[in-house]
């Protein structure tokens, strides 16, 4: 479970930093941080709910 939980730490903090650097090219630098961070809470509370799903197989 810390293995999963690092894998989407790790990949969340990618899409947070791709987010800010893509999204500065349209807009303004303090949006694109707002929209970025907006993105990556939702992409966090996805994975919060897909790491508590246990699966037992």
């Amino acid at each position: 479970m810390t293995q999963k939980s690092a894998i989407f730490g790790a990949f969340g903090a990618v899409i947070l930093i791709g987010g800010i650097f893509l999204l500065t090219q349209w807009v303004k630098p303090v949006y694109a941080v707002v929209v970025a961070f907006g993105i990556y809470i939702l992409y966090m509370t996805g994975c919060l709910y897909f790491v508590s799903q246990e699966t037992n197989i």
